[in-house]
């Protein structure tokens, strides 16, 4: 009897291959749906985080302007602005009274890919009528 209940403890102690199996599908069917949901929520952040590093550079453009009043916004301004997230290159940057800021076709350091526009405070797809307008009304 004592040789019987000793093989049962054993036998208890293990996890089955049935049971094994069943743990490694159910982890497996979990991952499958959990890494999109957190690679969505890494681009999101990181989109999140780009649109504040363009208003960031837009304030700061914003201030320079008002401050020193400058007409024209100088190369070496731009380029040291420090927007708090990643390096910002925009084609074009104006200020005019209607609009304020107006940036086109910037970039975030890190993510060249995609470009973003912005005026009068929000951002804009940069083939976005009613940004062209804004841009035609520059004179860009």
């Amino acid at each position: 009897i004592e040789n019987c209940l000793k093989k049962e403890l054993k036998m208890k102690r293990a996890f089955t291959l049935v049971e094994l199996l069943s743990v490694i599908i159910i982890l497996a069917i979990v991952t499958v749906f959990a890494v999109p949901i957190i690679n969505n929520a890494v681009e999101d952040s990181r989109e999140s985080a780009n649109l504040r590093s363009i208003e960031g550079y837009a304030r700061a453009v914003e201030q320079k302007y008002y401050e020193e009043g400058l007409p024209v916004i100088d190369s070496d301004f731009l380029a040291s602005v420090n927007t708090g997230g990643g390096e910002v290159n925009c084609t074009s940057v104006n200020f005019s009274a209607e609009h304020n800021v107006v940036l086109n076709s910037c970039t975030v350091e890190n993510t060249q890919d995609k470009t973003y526009c912005y005026a009068s405070g929000k951002h804009y797809d940069c083939s976005d009528p009613e940004f062209l307008n804004i841009l035609s009304q520059l004179g860009n």
